[in-house]
């Protein structure tokens, strides 16, 4: 996952700028931004300040008196693989047809942007769309994860944490596919989710992912109707996939000893037959119940150990003697 020269040119800040070369080259990816603006020497491009994917800004300044070393500029910037290079307006004239012409055979795409907007402008925009990325490819692979490998209860909520420590037990997965306006769609989106709490955006392969939780089924329910209509004003073309509502319970288990695989599994059955929920158990062994199995469940104390009932019957005695 990574954003292109194209993705960055769909953004408002560009709606003005102008291609004026590489136009078959708008898909390389961009990984970072860098400005140059000082006098233009071989070796300091050479002495490995460039990366592949850089996109350069200049203002072609240090080009004016000498516009024959602009070609070995380009070729220097396609020689390391940079994404682009974004010019003000200033220098017009520098841009010949022999300089278009090279820049197309570079596969180096040349993009005029308005000299009245300033550098930071264009940098933060572009090092947001990066981040932006980043993030949505790391939740992706957790996604991934989530979505298609065969994981335990455990795994699967240890998985939604890693996305948001914040989700609600009730989930719920809306999954839009389609043309989103543009790129800046996804900031919106990604900065508009990120006010929230309990639900979360990850744009993957192709496909919108909104994680959707609240405290009871009813609430997110209603959240999901309200997302449905809501979510596709940003989209064309587009469609809709909503999985089934997932009710997740946490239970801390507490057993003198530790229990065998086969009683695990017979007390994770029992606990969703009576709770409707997917359980998933922490479990602990504290020798002083001596025996049996104390169960916290959605705030409800289940105990079934020697010390608790004899911790009960004690205070049957007592009740009784008062």
């Amino acid at each position: 996952m990574y954003i292109t020269v194209r993705s960055i040119l769909k953004e408002p800040v560009f709606e003005d700028a102008k291609v004026l070369s590489g136009k078959q080259f708008l898909e390389n990816k961009v990984i970072r931004v860098s400005v140059f603006d000082c006098p233009f020497t071989p070796s300091v491009l050479e002495a490995g300040i460039i990366e592949a994917g850089d996109l350069f800004l200049s203002g072609l300044d240090q080009f004016a008196d000498k516009p024959e070393q602009l070609t070995e500029f380009l070729s220097l910037l396609a020689k390391a693989k940079s994404s682009a290079l974004f010019i003000t307006n200033e220098h017009p004239s520098l841009i010949s047809s022999d300089i278009v012409a090279l820049s197309d055979k570079l596969g180096l795409p040349i993009i005029e942007f308005q000299e009245d907007i300033p550098y930071a402008v264009i940098m933060d925009t572009i090092n947001k769309l990066t981040i932006l990325e980043f993030r949505h490819a790391i939740n992706g692979l957790w996604l991934n994860r989530l979505l298609f490998e065969n994981i335990s209860s455990k795994d699967r909520l240890d998985v939604l944490h890693s996305i948001n420590p914040k989700f609600e037990h009730c989930m719920q997965i809306f999954m839009l596919k389609g043309k989103s306006n543009s790129i800046t769609t996804q900031n919106e989106l990604f900065t508009l989710f990120a006010a929230k709490d309990r639900d979360s955006y990850i744009y993957y392969d192709d496909v919108h992912y909104f994680l959707l939780s609240d405290s009871s089924e009813s609430a997110l329910q209603k959240k999901t109707q309200t997302y449905k209509q809501f979510l596709p004003q940003f989209f064309t073309d587009y469609a809709i996939g909503i999985s089934m509502i997932h009710n997740i319970a946490e239970a801390v288990v507490t057993s003198a000893a530790s229990l065998s695989k086969e009683q695990e599994e017979l007390l994770k059955k029992k606990l969703e037959t009576m709770s409707g929920k997917t359980v998933v158990m922490e479990l602990k062994t504290d020798p002083s119940v001596l025996a049996g199995v104390r169960v916290e469940l959605d705030g409800k104390l289940l105990d079934g150990t020697v010390k608790g009932r004899l911790s009960e019957l004690s205070r049957r005695i007592s009740d009784t003697v008062v």
